[in-house]
């Protein structure tokens, strides 16, 4: 489906990787999950909506535009998925910023990857963890201040690493296989 729109890389997993059994492996089914947060909108971010009927989705609203109604330009949001979103409709939790889901957990509106690209940061006992999403892929983004991938608006982007600097003393790139031995566990705090 993305060749057609001139990507020629191809998203997979393997069986192991499926939502459902990820869940079952820490105890938990597609109905106890009661908040998914969507830290945007890219084809690849939002699927499996449906497995979580009781889920709230709380996304920022500069996303809504793109993935609802996607214009030519915009790489990873595609008409095809666009009902992932639509169909949680009436679960979805729109915000405008920065929000605190609880106590110890605040969503970051960063931008630069998408509109309204956001970060996880989790307080925990080693300190605050920031889980990055897509705003950044690896390690030697942290280290060499160096973005890569997809950008909505770079200078954003960059301004958003000195942002997670700043609320997090512990970032986790999410696309870098460093983590695993980093927290060879998979648990951080």
């Amino acid at each position: 489906m993305q060749s057609r729109y001139g990507v020629d890389f191809v998203a997979s997993r393997s069986a192991d990787q499926d939502m459902v059994s990820a869940l079952a492996d820490r105890g938990v089914k597609p109905e106890d999950v009661d908040l998914v947060v969507l830290t945007h909108l890219h084809f690849d971010h939002i699927g499996n909506t449906e497995l979580f009927p009781n889920a709230r989705f709380v996304v920022q609203r500069d996303e809504m535009p793109q993935a609802v109604s996607p214009p030519g330009f915009c790489m990873f949001y595609y008409p095809e998925y666009a009902y992932k979103v639509t169909q949680v409709l009436d679960q979805l939790d729109v915000i405008d910023g920065d929000t605190r889901i609880d106590p110890q957990i605040q969503l970051v509106k960063i931008g630069g990857h998408t509109p309204g690209s956001m970060v996880v940061v989790v307080e925990t006992a080693v300190g605050s963890v920031c889980l990055t999403s897509d705003v950044m892929y690896n390690y030697r983004n942290l280290e060499l201040n160096w973005p890569m991938g997809s950008f909505w608006n770079l200078p954003e982007l960059l301004r958003g690493y000195d942002r997670l600097r700043s609320v997090a003393d512990i970032i986790v790139p999410e696309h870098d296989w460093q983590i695993r031995e980093e927290f060879p566990t998979g648990i951080i705090g």
